[in-house]
């Protein structure tokens, strides 16, 4: 299981190391298997989640914490990866990134999801969650008040379920074609 949190900074990456340990901080065999030249052994794996995840950095070598919070967060999906978790557990995890990381991160999240992968994803944003979401559940004071997928997955309903309004009533078809 694979855990991304919301505050990658100080929870998901080691800030003062370098990308290259960072990916390998979750794969403690392949970190520890030669304490003495761990990058060294593990060079081509480190090369591949850069390229994977499309992390802009002048080298494996640099610093985590002179990166983008979006490129800080492939990171962190990175390491998770390089683990091959069964589930993935995600909070807010494009907040505060550029759109185009954005969609990089929802594209990767859709492939692992399509190769078996569950991923459970935690959004504050309801237009996000409408688009990158097949099924939404709607937790209102600790239950679930409210499962939404296909046509019932809209930000209305969204909004509406997590102030557990009640669900408007669909017009009939009746009263749309007098007016």
């Amino acid at each position: 299981m694979a855990y991304v949190p919301e505050d990658r900074g100080s929870h998901g990456l080691v800030q003062s190391m370098p990308v290259e340990d960072n990916i390998l901080l979750c794969d403690t065999d392949a970190y520890l298997k030669d304490l003495t030249r761990p990058r060294v052994a593990n060079r081509d794996r480190i090369a591949r989640a850069i390229e994977r995840l499309k992390i802009r950095v002048s080298s494996p070598a640099q610093p985590a914490h002179e990166l983008s919070g979006g490129n800080q967060q492939k990171i962190v999906l990175a390491k998770w990866l390089e683990c091959h978790p069964d589930i993935f557990l995600l909070d807010d995890p494009t907040r505060g990134i550029d759109i185009g990381t954005k969609k990089e991160i929802f594209q990767l999240l859709h492939q692992l999801a399509s190769e078996g992968c569950a991923v459970l994803l935690y959004s504050s944003d309801q237009k996000e969650l409408c688009q990158a979401c097949h099924r939404v559940i709607v937790l209102y004071e600790g239950h679930v008040v409210r499962s939404l997928e296909g046509d019932e997955l809209t930000e209305e309903n969204l909004v509406n379920a997590a102030f557990n309004l009640a669900k408007r009533p669909e017009p009939s078809t009746a009263s749309r074609s007098k007016s």
